[in-house]
């Protein structure tokens, strides 16, 4: 014996068992001494060879193999995260279990589940009193050779799935011992059964057995006269899950001997299982006197097997008395089609031959138990079967009416192939009732608890239960479990795929009122941790996936202002992903997280936003109504994200806060429309903000020169996901999409500005997500007025803001600055006859900093000509007093700024051009702005093959505060002429042109003097 189920690597040989005996008390109730076996196996790690188990007072060989290791040898390294049941045996060869009084090898109750497959050889089982070998509750297993004889039932396969059985012999009542019931005039026990399967596999995803090479003999009825029926080499079990056949079967090389009754479906036909067949590859027990030339099948021999509707049943005899029928060349295979259970009663399945219009009606098998909370659950599916032949064929579902109908969901699937000349899968067309959009509106039906008071219709639950709690909803019913054990329980329903399909791309906002109570008092609980707080999810199945796929839809948890009575908000937006779109089934549900606490939900609704104006504001609510499509980027989901007041427009205005921030880039988010970006566009990002200290909630003005620490600035981002697959994404990387705008107050609201240029990600994706980053987590970030909107194409102007004018002149909106040692703030420039004129202003701690532009990289095509052309004053920042810089100098001591213009390409450096004013026989005024315009730009192929461009102006003398204003890069036909004065800019006198004026001046005098 194992006893712990931890013990491995030992060796059990040439060892004789006999007589155990069971216990007439047990050590304690965890024992099972009562089921004696003389060689108890709890761990298949180890070997079993040439033994001998006869006359147990129950079993021979029991593989009784936990999940778990336990005792002692649990506490062992080794043991740790141990599952013996998964575990393939090590050796189990040529062992004898006899004269038992119940089974010789046996795996009862728990079962035996190995991972990969696991061979038992040349096993001989004889005269045991049930079961040769009783494999219970297992799969992958295999018995290769060996002997199985006069034992009521030789092998038994009894809820066990994926069984080989090869090479084998199987007597029913062996020569040996007709002689001796002959002697002492004894008739044989009953039943005689060779092998005996289930109708059913214990798990859907599994297949049935396969019986090659085995040789079954002494199963003659004459001799075996008193069994009758009982008396047969296949048989099938009474025992049903539902009254739908899916334990595929196949049988080569079988042979039957002595006449004996070959297989019997009465059985299965006697529990209402009317669809059974058994795939026969070689036609090994064909009839005598017919001829096939490729597989057979056995089939069930009844009216309601559908497949009798297609197949030529010219070609089949029937075993009347066993209740079935012998097809030659004839190969099936199965689809079935599953359902929501929760309203489908009394649909039905039409399945129509596209060629000669035969069908069949096919009822829906659902497996009741007669329990509320089994029969409730969403898994528990209403399941239709057909079996066919190859051939093209629809099928559609009828309501009781007769009306065609979608039943939210279908989950098709097809069988494994069993024979060369199956069906094709796609070879059934499953017909679809059209939908219009005006149904897919809304995607939750009953959302508000009202049908009934006892129906909970359309809704079904993933543990826990689900009940009508009549009048206790927000204002009338409501839905609530009733089983609180467990922390993950959920209440759901399954949403219509058709519209799933129909609205890929399009968004939906979820709402969902729960209210929360303690389990044992009925007081309300109060959700403070946001990780077991209630969330929304939905369950995907997606054709070719043997797994399913899970989505977060909505978490954010909040008390609406008007709600005092324990009701919170569950709300979020969901995106129809591509994933979402080609899924089979939905299950969309809102999970508790909490156990011992009693979950109420009331006015659910999954509710179509309107299609975006890809021309307006992508963000939707950016001005904080309330908190909807609003959520939080954190992983833990343990900040704290409300509404607060005032925002930025008084009192009455609403705004938003995140505190309990614990990372940097802890934020709240968006999913903002999707389908608006195109590849090569620009967008502005705007945000108004605020900081504030985490500790006493005062304001905080962040360093818009650090990168890293506490004064860091927040930044905003986008990033955008591709659906790839189930529960698997392409995305791009979290893009820079705004920076805080100079100057930083404390005082107010600050701005983030910023230019996103949008990707071929962006354009297809099927998320783009705004968040911010970058903020010191001991900081509280306030936002409104939040924005991302299309900016047009101008290849006139390609500078934004050059005015500096946007924001009022509060901001030096959409500038960046180029590295940590430089100050920009706004400044006043008016002229005498400019009432309003922003410019910027630029100090630098040294000359290397400036500040830079992103540019629309699409205007610059190879051959184009350009200029820039910036008003500029200078002035010494010690003194105050302004100064003149050299137009020619390329100093920078002394030399007028110069533009550069930067580009690149894949994200490296494509080129760097610097620009120069071509102004150079002007004399600067050091009091006013000047106009510098530089030297004519031609783009060569170098630039034009740039995917991101940028204009800046840096390296300048870093005693000098540098003023700019009307900064453009235009094209050059647009560019000023010198010889006119630029609007609120003073000319720079050109000593050149000053000299021939006065000359001019000079020459007209002397004229008139002389005349």
């Amino acid at each position: 014996m194992t006893e712990d189920a931890g013990e491995l690597d030992n060796v059990f040989i040439g060892n004789l068992g006999a007589y155990t005996r069971t216990v007439e008390k047990q050590i304690s109730g965890d024992e099972s001494d009562f089921d004696a076996s003389t060689f108890w196996c709890t761990n298949p790690g180890n070997e079993w060879t040439e033994n001998v188990a006869g006359g147990s007072e129950v079993n021979g060989f029991w593989f009784e193999v936990p999940s778990t290791v336990r005792g002692p040898t649990k506490l062992m390294p080794l043991s740790k995260d141990m599952n013996p049941k998964k575990m393939a045996i090590k050796r189990f060869e040529s062992n004898v279990a006899h004269s038992n009084v119940e089974h010789g090898l046996r795996t009862y109750p728990r079962g035996y589940q190995p991972e990969v497959e696991s061979v038992f050889s040349n096993t001989r089982s004889y005269l045991n009193k049930k079961a040769g070998v009783f494999f219970h509750n297992s799969k992958n297993l295999a018995l290769e050779g060996g002997v199985y004889a006069d034992n009521e039932i030789q092998t038994d396969f009894d809820k066990a799935d994926n069984i080989r059985f090869e090479n084998a012999k199987v007597i029913g009542f062996s020569e040996s011992n007709r002689k001796i019931f002959e002697r002492q005039r004894l008739s044989a026990n009953c039943p005689r059964i060779g092998s005996e399967i289930h109708t059913f596999a214990r798990d859907p995803n599994d297949s049935g057995a396969i019986f090659r090479g085995v040789s079954y003999s002494g199963f003659d009825d004459n001799e075996l006269s008193n069994c009758g029926q009982q008396t047969v080499a296949f048989n099938f079990d009474d025992k049903v899950h539902t009254t739908m056949f899916d334990f595929w079967t196949t049988i080569e090389d079988v042979s039957i001997s002595d006449g004996g009754a070959p297989i019997s479906f009465c059985q299965a036909e006697g529990s209402d299982v009317t669809d059974a067949y058994i795939t026969d590859l070689d036609s090994s027990l064909m009839p005598k006197g017919l001829e096939a030339n490729g597989a057979s099948t056995i089939m069930s021999d009844n009216a309601q097997m559908p497949a009798l509707i297609f197949i030529d049943q010219r070609n089949c005899i029937s075993w009347k008395d066993r209740c079935c029928m012998y097809c030659i060349n004839t190969c099936l295979r199965s689809v079935t089609y599953a359902i929501d259970a929760s309203y489908t009663e009394g649909y039905t399945l039409k399945v129509t031959d596209i060629y000669d219009s035969k069908d069949a009606i096919i009822d829906g098998s659902y497996y009741y138990e007669d329990d509320e909370l089994s029969d409730s659950l969403f898994s528990k599916q209403r399941v239709y079967s057909v079996s066919l032949p190859p051939g093209k064929y629809k099928a559609e579902f009828f309501d009781k009416q007769g009306n065609p109908v979608w039943p939210t969901h279908v989950a098709e699937e097809y069988e494994a192939i069993q024979c060369p000349n199956s069906l094709l899968e796609g070879s059934v067309q499953l017909i679809q009732p059209d939908i219009r959009e005006s149904e897919c509106t809304e995607l939750i039906k009953n959302g508000s608890a009202d049908y009934s008071n006892s129906e909970h219709s359309f809704w079904s639950h993933k543990g826990g239960g689900i009940t009508v709690a009549i009048n206790e909803g927000r204002t009338g019913n409501a839905f609530a479990d009733y089983e609180q054990s467990s922390n993950d329980d959920s209440i759901g329903q399954y949403l219509d795929t058709r519209c799933l399909k129909m609205m890929k791309g399009r968004q939906y906002e979820i709402k969902a009122y729960v209210k929360l109570q303690d389990a044992t008092n009925a007081l309300p609980y109060d959700c403070t941790n946001s990780d077991t707080c209630p969330k929304a999810e939905i369950r995907l199945n997606i054709p070719g996936e043997t797994r399913s796929g899970y989505l977060e839809v909505a978490r954010e948890y909040v008390r609406p202002d008007d709600e005092t009575s324990g009701w919170r908000l569950l709300q979020g937006i969901m995106t129809i992903e591509k994933q979402m779109a080609v899924a089979s089934s939905a299950f969309f549900y809102i999970e508790r997280n909490l156990k011992g606490v009693r979950m109420l939900l009331d006015d659910i609704s999954i509710s179509l936003l309107p299609e975006p104006a890809c021309d307006k504001n992508l963000v939707m609510n950016g001005n904080f109504e309330d908190s909807s499509f609003w959520a939080r980027d954190d992983d833990k989901q343990n900040t704290k994200l409300e509404l607060i007041s005032p925002g930025v427009h008084g009192d009455q205005d609403n705004a938003m806060e995140l505190s309990r921030r614990r990372e940097s880039w802890h934020s709240m988010s968006q999913d903002i429309c999707i389908g608006c970006m195109k590849e090569g566009e620009r967008y502005t990002v705007t945000s108004r903000f605020q900081l504030r200290n985490g500790v006493d909630d005062s304001m905080f003005a962040c360093d818009r020169t650090q990168y890293k620490g506490i004064d860091e600035c927040p930044e905003m981002e986008l990033q955008s996901w591709l659906d790839d697959g189930l529960d698997t994404y392409k995305s791009s990387n979290r893009i820079n999409a705004a920076n805080a705008a100079w100057p930083i107050t404390t005082v107010g609201w600050n701005t983030m500005y910023g230019i996103y240029t949008a990707s071929s990600i962006d354009e297809a994706a099927d998320i783009t997500r705004l968040t911010w980053d970058n903020l010191h987590p001991s900081k509280n970030l306030v936002v409104d007025d939040i924005s991302i909107i299309h900016l047009p194409m101008n290849c006139k102007s390609l500078i934004v803001n050059g005015d500096f004018e946007y924001d009022n002149g509060l901001t030096a909106a959409f500038w960046e600055n180029t590295g940590q040692d430089v100050e920009i703030d706004v400044v006043d420039v008016s002229q005498a006859n400019d009432e309003s004129n922003h410019g910027v202003s630029l100090k630098v701690s040294r000359s290397g900093p400036g500040i830079v532009q992103q540019l629309d990289s699409r205007c610059l095509k190879a051959g184009t000509a350009w200029r820039i052309e910036v008003s500029i004053k200078l002035v010494n920042i010690s003194t105050g007093k302004g100064v003149r810089c050299s137009p020619t100098s390329r100093s920078r001591k002394d030399g007028c700024p110069h533009v550069t213009i930067s580009g690149e390409k894949d994200g490296a450096d494509q080129f760097e051009q610097r620009l120069y004013t071509d102004l150079t026989k002007v004399r600067w005024d050091a009091e006013n702005l000047n106009l510098w315009r530089s030297n004519k730009l031609i783009v060569n192929q170098a630039m034009a093959d740039s995917d991101s461009m940028s204009i800046e102006i840096r390296r300048f003398n870093d005693d000098w505060n540098v003023i700019l204003d009307d900064f453009r890069m235009i094209p050059d036909a647009d560019a000023t002429d010198t010889g006119k004065t630029a609007s609120g800019v003073r000319p720079m006198y050109n000593l050149q042109n000053y000299w021939k004026l006065h000359l001019g001046c000079f020459v007209i005098l002397a004229t008139l003097a002389f005349i």
